[in-house]
Order: C-alpha cells, then sequence, then structure tokens
C-alpha cells in the first residue's frame, strides 16, 4: 500500500513501546507517554518520556544534581526537524535538526511503518540502547482533530 506525506499529518499519542533484542529475540515492554507530530509542510516533532523520573529537588531546571541530571535525560527523548516518505521501502524518514540526544543531530531516522486503523507502529534499525541491540517498535494512534 503506497502511503503519502499527508497519511500521517496531524497529532499522534504513544501506546506502546516493545524493545525487540536482536541477540536473543527476548521482547520487553516500557511504559511511557508521548506525542508525535507532522504538519503538511513537512515539519515533524517527537517527545517521549518515561514515567518515574524524579522531580528537581531545587525546582530550578538549571541546577539538578547529577541523579536528577540523568535521570531526567535518560527517561526522555525529544527532536525535531523534516520527514520524507519511501513508499518503497514502507519507510518514513525523520531528517532531525535538534534534539536531546546530540548524536541524532543531522542523521536520518528510518522507521518501518505500518498501518492498522487510526494507529501506525514504526520499527527502528537496529541501535543501542543500555549495551543492547534491539529494534524499538513504537505503537502511535492518531489523536482526533
Amino acid at each position: 500500500m503506497s502511503e503519502s506525506k499527508e497519511t500521517f499529518v496531524g497529532a499522534w499519542k504513544l501506546v506502546s513501546v516493545e524493545f525487540h533484542d536482536t541477540t536473543n529475540g527476548g521482547v520487553r515492554t516500557a511504559a511511557a507517554n508521548g506525542r508525535l507530530m507532522y504538519d503538511e509542510q513537512g515539519n515533524m516533532s517527537a517527545q517521549m518520556f518515561y514515567p518515574g523520573r524524579p522531580m528537581f529537588a531545587s525546582n530550578d531546571a538549571f541546577k539538578p544534581t547529577p541523579e536528577e541530571a540523568v535521570a531526567a535525560f535518560s527517561g526522555s527523548t525529544a527532536y525535531f526537524g523534516t520527514y520524507s516518505v519511501d513508499n518503497e521501502g514502507q519507510t518514513i524518514i525523520h531528517h532531525v535538526e535538534d534534539s536531546v540526544y546530540p548524536n541524532y543531530i543531522g542523521q536520518h531516522l528510518r522507521r518501518k511503518f505500518r498501518f492498522d486503523g487510526e494507529r501506525v507502529t514504526f520499527s527502528t534499525e537496529p541501535v543501542i540502547l543500555d549495551g543492547q541491540q534491539v529494534i524499538v517498535s513504537l505503537t502511535w494512534e492518531r489523536i482526533a482533530s
């Protein structure tokens, strides 16, 4: 099935996260909150946060303790840029302009996609997370306008 960029336009809510271990085939899930936005001009943004991140004791966003900073950073991801669709490969590509994870800046993040009604699942290429090589599957549900 051929999908145009317009198919992705709108706001999406994260409904599930799965980590598929590429070495042993194991799958683990994680709770997370997230939003994904695509517009008609080809712009996109993604934000994902894991629950349980500690509040900063100082109540100062620029003065966390080292432990608070690590927990806040490792418990979230966010980036923005533009996007394109490769129908032949059933892939959406996020062209990252800026990110909380500096290694993403300037990268082209390829995500295989599969639609199921008002939901879409994106699967990453293999990545290293917490020392393991995994494929991450993120399922998003369209937010009604």
